[in-house]
């Protein structure tokens, strides 16, 4: 990886779903460790995006957050004073 390769042209076809899950496959595999933030600066260099979407709550109201994404939440901000 320190020459730029994407991991696929050297035999690294696994995926992993988080940042997390490849730096410890890095440290395991490799015997190097990566941080984070250098191994997601070469992920988006690669072209590589994020396929799962983040968790959403449990509670969370789908209508209401679609309402606020189309701008139906909004309201004017009162001045103080």
């Amino acid at each position: 990886m320190r020459h730029g390769r994407r991991p696929k042209s050297k035999g690294y076809g696994k995926r992993f779903r988080t940042i997390g899950e490849a730096m410890a496959w890095c440290r395991r595999e490799l015997g190097v460790a990566v941080s984070y933030k250098k191994l997601y600066y070469w992920f988006r260099r690669w072209g590589y995006q994020k396929k799962v979407p983040r968790p959403m709550a449990e509670k969370a109201d789908v209508q209401a957050q679609e309402g606020w994404k189309k701008g139906g939440c909004w309201q004017p901000c009162r001045r103080r004073g």
